[in-house]
């Protein structure tokens, strides 16, 4: 008798500690982890009854989403979470940790050797916010992976009506779209958003049966392209790695220092699109360019009017303030990349390297694996990499 009271007894207090567990961590949070009260903890091995400590981290990203608010950090072990992630206001995430023994170096988060890979539940993206924002958010170190689909168009990351005062940033990411037979797959959908996107690697189905793609989609939306490579993949069709669809009414754009690679895909590719030119977004920079191009019916940019070929009429049709970018590189089969569809580093040879804009006064001092960039006056190498000699 007095054994089934105490198991009794147990179980009462076991199921009151779990009904009211959530408040005490919360309460405890800061106390316990000090001067660690803005940061959260997720891992492979976690689990979402945990407070979110680093050795007690949660298992899930959407778990540590609901938990944070406004100023947090959500930091992510490497591993694979199957799950699509909605942003909260002011709440930035962190991923591709060995350990998190250092969590504020860049250093510690390596995407391409130890990535936190999220692959997307919907086919709205792995990652994507909905709604205005008030709080800067940051991205950073994660790989994203497009869901497959065969019934409708499918993007790794997509920003709506976010508004374009206030910045998500999404850097040091690879990104890669996911298989839809006939339909589009996007890498990053952007509409009425500010973004900014820096050392990135876009790839537009590395393999698969994809026929029609593109790297970064843009309507009415203010966005910064610095230091990225867009890789078209594997895509036999319609690819073009910038498009900007012609009921664009409003935005700003900058493109800089970028590797934009459709040099192997078999037709109607072209780097930028933009459908119609009235009205037309304001580019206001296009320089810096590594537009690599070739193959049928590739060209700098397209639009309905016109193919604009060559980079002297891209510039001048673009921007105002365009220079510096590089025409035509590779020939047919060559490969600017070492490693291509790995990690994208630049390939010795590449003209893409030490021939970039230096881009520290945009508060970028690091490439995708958090090599230095060179401070001024030394050139940047173009793309999501810092050529290593």
């Amino acid at each position: 008798m007095k054994m089934k009271k105490l198991l009794l007894l147990f179980a009462i207090a076991a199921s009151v500690f779990s009904i009211s567990c959530d408040g005490v961590f919360d309460d405890l949070h800061g106390r316990i982890n000090p001067g660690d009260q803005n940061d959260f903890y997720v891992a492979p091995d976690g689990n979402d009854n945990h407070p979110g400590w680093k050795a007690y981290p949660m298992a899930t990203i959407g778990r540590a989403i609901e938990k944070a608010t406004a100023g947090d950090r959500i930091h992510v072990m490497a591993g694979t979470y199957n799950e699509s992630v909605t942003l909260k206001d002011g709440v930035s995430l962190y991923g591709s940790y060995e350990n998190f023994d250092n969590v504020l170096s860049p250093a510690s988060r390596n995407v391409i050797a130890h990535p936190s890979r999220i692959i997307a539940a919907s086919t709205t993206g792995g990652i994507y916010a909905s709604g205005a924002i008030t709080q800067d958010i940051v991205v950073d170190s994660f790989e994203i992976q497009g869901r497959d689909s065969t019934t409708t168009s499918t993007n790794a990351l997509a920003f709506t009506n976010s508004g374009t005062v206030i910045a998500i940033t999404v850097r040091r990411c690879k990104i890669i779209s996911g298989n839809t037979g006939s339909q589009y797959t996007n890498g990053i959908v952007i509409t009425g958003s500010r973004v900014t996107l820096i050392n990135n690697i876009i790839i537009i189905v590395p393999d698969g049966s994809t026929s029609n793609g593109n790297g970064i989609v843009i309507q009415d939306s203010i966005v910064d392209i610095f230091n990225n490579t867009i890789d078209y993949g594997a895509i036999p069709n319609y690819w073009y790695g910038i498009k900007m669809p012609d009921t664009n009414t409003t935005g700003t754009i900058r493109i800089i220092n970028n590797v934009i690679n459709a040099a192997y895909a078999a037709n109607k590719t072209s780097a930028i699109l933009q459908d119609t030119f009235d009205p037309r977004p304001v580019i206001s920079d296009v320089r810096n360019n590594n537009i690599v191009l070739s193959g049928n019916g590739s060209h700098f940019v397209y639009e309905s009017n016109g193919q604009y070929q060559t980079v002297a009429n891209m510039e001048t049709f673009l921007g105002t303030a365009a220079s510096g970018n590089i025409p035509g590189y590779p020939a047919a089969g060559d490969n600017p990349f070492l490693n291509r569809p790995d990690d994208y580093q630049l390939d010795p040879d590449s003209p893409a390297a030490s021939a970039g804009q230096n881009l520290y006064s945009e508060g970028i001092t690091v490439d995708i694996v958090g090599n230095l960039r060179p401070a001024e006056p030394d050139p940047w190498s173009i793309g999501a990499y810092q050529y290593q000699e």
